[in-house]
């Protein structure tokens, strides 16, 4: 009797393990950039997104309606010196991107969590799915939009990426 009360425990354990996430994986859509991958979700009027790159850098996730690095709103961040960090970025032109802050509007982005483990980098962020400026994208259901993946083996944002993907997408 004591077995089959241990095992009928450890099978509701296990169970309740496998189900405990906060979003059933059918409402989850995931890529893969290169050797990054890119996962997100809709949560009431934002997209949670987490991206996962092969380095201790920082890493990027953009978006963008046209297939381009120019007019790019770019979250990036990372862990550096233990401390998580994210920046809401918009890119002006080839090897300038500015955080939207300096030109005037506040940033949309939030971060989640970001670690370092393993060589790994992974950030998770949320954003508002509407937008108010000409610097954030519509990211509502449906939407196509370009995800532009990107990380670097540096926390330095100014240093050049190591990989850069452009992959379009129906969020």
């Amino acid at each position: 009797m004591t077995k089959v009360v241990l095992l009928v425990m450890t099978a509701c354990l296990y169970w309740a393990g496998c189900h405990a996430q906060t979003k059933p994986a059918t409402d989850m859509k995931k890529i893969e950039a290169g050797s990054m991958s890119v996962s997100w979700f809709f949560e009431e009027d934002h997209l949670i997104v987490e991206a996962i790159a092969p380095d201790d850098g920082w890493v990027a996730v953009g978006f963008n309606p046209k297939d381009d690095i120019v007019h790019t709103n770019l979250v990036m961040g990372g862990v550096a010196k233990g401390k998580p960090y994210l920046e809401d970025h918009y890119v002006k032109g080839f090897g300038n991107h500015q955080p939207v802050a300096a030109l005037g509007v506040s940033p949309s982005a939030t971060l989640i969590s970001a670690t370092n483990n393993d060589g790994k980098t992974t950030i998770r962020f949320s954003i508002p799915i509407k937008t108010t400026d000409s610097y954030h994208y519509d990211l509502s259901p449906g939407t196509e939009i370009y995800l532009i993946c990107a990380f670097s083996m540096e926390d330095d944002l100014e240093h050049h990426s190591r990989m850069r993907k452009h992959v379009r997408v129906v969020l």
